[in-house]
């Protein structure tokens, strides 16, 4: 009788642990949503089955459907060996071909960095990583999207293996601020649940090498945030570096010096292995065997299926229509 008593004992005990430690392990890693974001593959011409993944988030282009992340995606895998690089539409947003991401894009007040955006982006990168064997994964945001980034980055310490944020309003409160002063616009002081990387720096994984890249002259996100940015990465010893840009503004991130880093890092900038990560939570892969892909080259297979909604991903990109809206997509 004794022994059930205990048995019973033991057995609650494992119910109220597990219930209390499964919001903190969700923390660590991300569950899948019911629907996952729009992106276009692109691949290098010569890839092993393990390749390097890099997902590009573009900013918040607030008077303009947004196709830059797909250019961007397309010449990092033509520059860099054994990379299959994605460009995602944020949630909400939709491109100039009219591919939809599910979700809500919001008044592009510094408004849609939700936690619920950032689980989707998560939960995206965590899905295109199975799905392409990476090895490694490089997260790469700019503007709306490096908030997106680096809020990934304290909310998920284990998903991603490096990152670049360009010019990175990562004190949203600040950025905010500023903006609506700018502006003179109110809409950028409503209250909003929003994440601010500065405020997680201390939950970024340490070691991870991120990157962050700054024009001195961006009246948007000013070079200030992503100073401070930096060396709160620092005093929690994480691996990070400033790229400051001499007379450069907020439109930075199709210039050659953006394409020179992802390919640095994606070849050279990596550690072989996860640093300071718990065993206990560390994503599980099969080992692949690391032939050269079977698809010729700049594409990656036919188009990709979402194993959760068909038909989300999908390879190419209207170049053209992209050189027509390039010059008008803001941060």
């Amino acid at each position: 009788m004794k022994n059930r008593n205990w048995q019973r004992t033991g057995l609650v005990f494992l119910f109220v642990v597990g219930g209390l430690a499964w919001p903190w392990a969700q923390s660590w890693w991300p569950a899948p949503p019911s629907v996952l974001l729009y992106g276009q593959a692109y691949g290098s011409a010569h890839r092993t089955a393990t390749p390097v993944l890099v997902v590009v988030l573009h900013g918040d282009a607030p008077l303009h459907r947004p196709s830059y992340q797909y250019w961007l995606a397309q010449q990092v895998a033509q520059a860099a060996p054994d990379v299959v690089a994605v460009g995602l539409l944020r949630p909400g947003y939709a491109d100039p071909a009219g591919h939809h991401s599910p979700g809500t894009r919001g008044l592009t007040i510094g408004d849609n960095y939700t936690p619920a955006a950032v689980e989707a982006v998560a939960a995206t990168v965590k899905a295109l990583r199975r799905r392409y064997h990476a090895r490694q994964v490089i997260l790469v945001g700019h503007s709306g999207g490096a908030v997106l980034a680096g809020a990934v980055l304290g909310r998920y310490p284990l998903l991603v293996d490096g990152a670049l944020l360009v010019a990175c309003p990562c004190d949203v409160p600040a950025f905010r601020r500023h903006m609506s002063w700018q502006q003179l616009n109110p809409l950028w002081w409503l209250p909003v649940p929003l994440l601010s990387p500065q405020d997680m720096a201390g939950q970024v994984r340490p070691g991870l090498p991120v990157r962050v890249v700054t024009g001195l002259v961006d009246p948007l996100a000013l070079p200030a945030y992503s100073r401070r940015y930096v060396a709160a990465l620092r005093k929690h010893h994480v691996a990070a570096q400033l790229l400051e840009l001499p007379g450069q503004g907020h439109e930075i991130f199709l210039a050659p010096t953006i394409v020179m880093q992802i390919v640095d890092l994606a070849t050279n900038g990596l550690h072989p292995r996860r640093l300071a990560a718990p065993a206990a939570h560390a994503p599980q892969y099969e080992a692949q065997q690391r032939d050269a892909a079977p698809d010729g080259p700049g594409r990656v297979g036919p188009p990709v299926i979402n194993p959760l909604q068909k038909n989300v991903l999908h390879v190419g990109v209207n170049q053209r229509q992209h050189q027509r809206n390039q010059a008008d997509e803001q941060q």
